[in-house]
């Protein structure tokens, strides 16, 4: 314990961009269960801006990772549980997301999505849907686009288990297998969950770039949303742009969310502090200190 206690001490000092701590994401450095060799002392770097080891830095699958399937946390579906951060290089903030993987990362859905001001605390709380079920290989993902600095997209994952969980599995899964791990009814809540956000790894992405000293808003959030503050006053948002030029807006003391295609827009109003719930979405407003 000693030995690791100063190699956490060492480490913290070069630390550079904010990490996933805990639960232990694949190759943690601060991982004291798994060997020297397999941890990755750059865990905190992006993802490839190509997209070439999206996601999770492709260390979900057990053929380039020996401890992919070793479970990091138990959940329950339901109940409300926390994620650490840890570095000291914040990039003024930007907006995260938390979101669970039911097949290896072919999709993840979110559950949680922080629209500015992250990762500037070190703790976000997190619920687990009631209707997800239970399953002992879940990845849960930590996604963040920073605020300034490269366009790029970070993402640390961590396997965990959700309820009983089942038989482990090899993580070299078929799709028609990825399909059997949920009963009909509790697929269809899942799959109502909205996708995680991707932007800024090339093709996986859609092409998608996010957009410097812009509030980066999601435009499918969910159903849990903690409204934060950047460092610094952002330009409106909606932070993001595809090919075709085709975002959303935000205008003062309000959010517009349109998407061109269908001409429909959302307007959401503002607030410094408290909770406002607007189309069934709870949005929760922080500040930071």
């Amino acid at each position: 314990m000693l030995r690791h206690s100063i190699l956490a001490l060492l480490l913290a000092r070069h630390i550079h961009a904010v990490q996933l701590l805990t639960p232990y994401p694949f190759r943690s450095p601060y991982d004291d269960t798994i060997d020297e060799d397999d941890k990755d002392f750059n865990n905190g770097d992006p993802l490839a801006i190509d997209g070439s080891n999206f996601p999770c830095k492709l260390y979900q699958d057990d053929n380039t990772n020996p401890n992919a399937t070793d479970i990091k946390a138990t959940y329950e579906a339901g109940q409300s549980y926390s994620i650490t951060l840890l570095g000291n290089s914040t990039f003024g903030g930007g907006s995260c997301q938390i979101s669970l993987s039911y097949d290896n990362g072919q999709t993840f859905k979110v559950i949680s999505s922080i629209e500015g001001g992250c990762p500037l605390n070190s703790t976000y709380d997190f619920t687990i849907p009631n209707f997800v079920p239970d399953y002992s290989q879940v990845l849960l993902s930590w996604s963040w686009f920073p605020f300034l600095g490269p366009r790029v997209m970070y993402q640390n994952c961590a396997r965990v288990q959700i309820g009983s969980g089942s038989t482990k599995r090899s993580t070299r899964h078929t799709r028609k297998q990825r399909r059997s791990y949920y009963s009909k009814r509790q697929a269809t809540a899942l799959e109502d969950l909205p996708d995680m956000f991707v932007c800024d790894v090339g093709e996986f992405g859609n092409g998608c770039t996010t957009i410097e000293q812009r509030n980066l808003i999601f435009p499918d959030p969910g159903d849990n949303v903690v409204i934060g503050q950047n460092n610094e006053t952002a330009d409106p948002g909606p932070g993001y742009r595809f090919p075709d030029n085709s975002t959303s807006s935000t205008t003062s003391g309000a959010t517009t969310q349109t998407t061109e295609s269908s001409g429909t827009s959302e307007i959401t109003a503002t607030s410094s502090t408290g909770v406002i719930t607007t189309a069934g979405v709870n949005y929760h407003y922080i500040k930071h200190f």
